[in-house]
């Protein structure tokens, strides 16, 4: 998840969990259940909470929090306004965000489709396919990477 696992000992983890959320191996122990679930998360945690909500209706799913997501990845942050983001922005996420050969260069697929099309067209989460359940979706004003996808996913 995070790089370096932000500073968590390999040792102290069950890798049941991830970084932002409770190890169950833990809570489990204690006669805690989850029977209705709920997904949250801020940024990338927002991004695949909406695709699973849209794609998939799973009936323990009772709700989403999606903070400081996009739906949309060539308008809410490619190609935001319909001109190139800042590349450098999408080397650090790709270096910094996963490994090496396993994310999709999408700077280079700007260049090489640089108008919407079908590619990016499947890229876009289907957020109106979203009708069974609520969503608590959160945006904020101090950093305009996230506000306009989190504005247009509400809307």
């Amino acid at each position: 998840m995070a790089p370096y696992r932000a500073g968590i000992a390999l040792d102290c983890i069950s890798s049941y969990e991830k970084f932002e959320a409770p190890d169950p191996a833990e809570w489990a122990e204690r006669g805690y259940a989850v029977l209705n679930t709920h997904a949250r998360g801020n940024s990338w945690l927002a991004i695949p909470q909406i695709n699973f909500a849209s794609r998939m209706h799973y009936p323990a799913l009772k709700a989403i929090a999606p903070w400081e997501g996009y739906t949309d990845l060539f308008r809410h942050y490619v190609a935001r306004g319909g001109r190139p983001h800042v590349p450098g922005f999408h080397r650090m996420i790709s270096n910094g965000f996963a490994g090496p050969e396993v994310v999709e260069n999408v700077g280079a697929m700007l260049e090489k489709r640089p108008l919407y099309d079908d590619y990016w067209e499947a890229k876009r989460i289907p957020v109106e396919n979203i009708d069974n359940i609520p969503m608590y979706v959160v945006a904020l004003y101090s950093s305009m990477l996230h506000t306009y996808g989190s504005f247009q996913t509400f809307r």
